[in-house]
């Protein structure tokens, strides 16, 4: 019968192993920049659970949880470098998950033990395998539904998943951690020194040591979904103050364009007063028959005119210094640029949204082209009916890898803080006028598209 014994419990110990593991990927999933690494986190922590499962039977939970935490975090770390600190925090929260789902689950196991298999109600050897059976798949059931439930309320308060954590953040977040993993180990080392002065579990002896156990794991859990909850609600507040700087930045840009449109046109309006006195030089000149002279007085004004004019003209003078701005911009970096936009007319969008989208738009353009053997940036703009379209195209020398969250590309940038603002910018536009913004990737090259409703 012990055979039969043994043979029940590998099987119900390696079915949760694998669910377990399948919950550990579904949490990375959110973290990690690919599927392949999410599987490979999986795969490895398998193979090291089951290796010290058969290889040192006896090895204590503690021993296997912090192995399989150690494991986790360098496969994470090897196969995806970014975001070292936040590695060793999810690692550390995946350790305390374990822990705490075995310590709760391990009450159900203490019940179905008094009821089931104590020397009163013992019945057949074949009875009592199947009611140790029952109580496995009962208990480890249990076990994995709370890890579950720990992975889903984690996930839940941690908003900002693919944020860069700094070493203060991390320290910040470990710190009940560590309290809590010290008082798990003093409650085994205590533990350990009373079996071996009487010979016997504690919990034998005090059945409600494992109510108290519990209520400091239960307690434990929520003082590190407290303290994640209050970080992320940190880093929203921090986020949002953010937000509204680099929208008042890109406000005072627009000022400042705003007030070149003016120059400009006040630079028009001198030109066109001055007009009928250069017209009478000119004559002057011709009467007297100084060729030389004319011809260079008319260069110098052909020049003055030239510099007063504009490179683009899209139907709007805010949208033309702004364009202009940039290809001028993209021409000291080599970037070739074309660009066919047109403003729409005055039943098209708020001017300062559309200066905003094409803004935040080609200043990623330009970040992502200037990096690529052959650079360009292409803006194109049309109306189809009442949608009016703006697509940008550049080239693009990497993979783009979207946060599951946003559903646009993580920022390549290491200041997370003061970037990756300027798609979730364009997007409020875009929703403001109940458009859509896409961004996909074709070979080499990306592709923005921002449509808005313009009735």
């Amino acid at each position: 019968m012990e055979k039969y014994w043994e043979i029940a419990t590998i099987i119900t110990d390696m079915t949760e192993l694998f669910i377990q593991a399948g919950i550990i990927g579904s949490f990375y999933r959110k973290y990690l920049a690919s599927k392949k690494s999410v599987r490979l986190v999986s795969l490895f922590y398998i193979l090291v659970i089951v290796c010290l499962y058969f290889c040192s039977y006896e090895t204590q939970g503690v021993v296997k949880f912090t192995i399989g935490a150690a494991v986790i975090f360098l496969v994470s770390w090897f196969f995806d470098k970014r975001n070292l600190p936040q590695k060793v925090f999810l690692a550390v929260t995946i350790y305390l998950l374990r822990w705490i789902a075995a310590g709760l689950s391990m009450i159900l196991w203490d019940r179905f033990m008094d009821f089931f298999l104590n020397p009163a109600s013992a019945g057949t050897p074949w009875q009592d395998l199947f009611y140790y059976l029952i109580s496995k798949v009962v208990t480890e059931g249990a076990e994995c539904i709370l890890f579950l439930l720990g992975v889903l309320l984690v996930n839940r308060a941690y908003l900002y998943k693919r944020d860069r954590m700094t070493g203060r953040e991390l320290i910040l977040l470990l710190a009940p951690c560590v309290t809590i993993v010290f008082g798990y180990w003093l409650s085994l080392f205590f533990n350990n020194i009373y079996e071996q002065k009487t010979k016997n579990l504690v919990w034998g002896d005090y059945p409600e040591y494992r109510i108290f156990l519990s209520a400091f794991q239960l307690a434990a859990f929520l003082s590190v979904l407290t303290v994640i909850h209050m970080y992320q609600r940190i880093k929203r507040t921090g986020r949002r103050q953010t937000e509204e700087q680099i929208i008042s930045v890109q406000m005072q840009e627009l000022e400042k364009r705003i007030h070149t449109v003016e120059k400009f046109y006040r630079d028009i309006r001198g030109m066109k007063h001055d007009m009928n006195h250069h017209v009478m030089i000119m004559e002057n000149l011709y009467k007297k028959e100084a060729y030389g002279e004319a011809y260079t007085y008319l260069s110098e004004w052909k020049k003055s005119i030239t510099e007063a004019g504009q490179e683009m003209h899209t139907g709007n003078p805010v949208t033309d210094i702004i364009l202009s701005e940039k290809g001028k911009e993209m021409q000291e970096k080599g970037i070739v640029f074309k660009a066919e936009f047109q403003y729409p007319d005055s039943e098209g969008p708020d001017i300062l949204d559309v200066s905003i989208i094409l803004m935040n738009a080609l200043e990623n353009a330009v970040t992502a082209a200037e990096k690529s053997e052959k650079p360009f940036v292409f803006i194109f703009s049309w109306m189809n009916r009442n949608a009016y379209l703006i697509e940008v195209r550049n080239s693009f020398c990497g993979i783009l890898h979207y946060n599951p969250e946003s559903g646009f590309p993580d920022t390549e940038k290491e200041d997370t803080e003061k970037h990756g603002f300027g798609l979730e910018n364009m997007r409020r536009i875009a929703e403001k006028y109940k458009g859509t913004i896409r961004l996909e990737q074709e070979d080499h090259e990306v592709v923005l598209s921002v449509m808005l409703m313009t009735k």
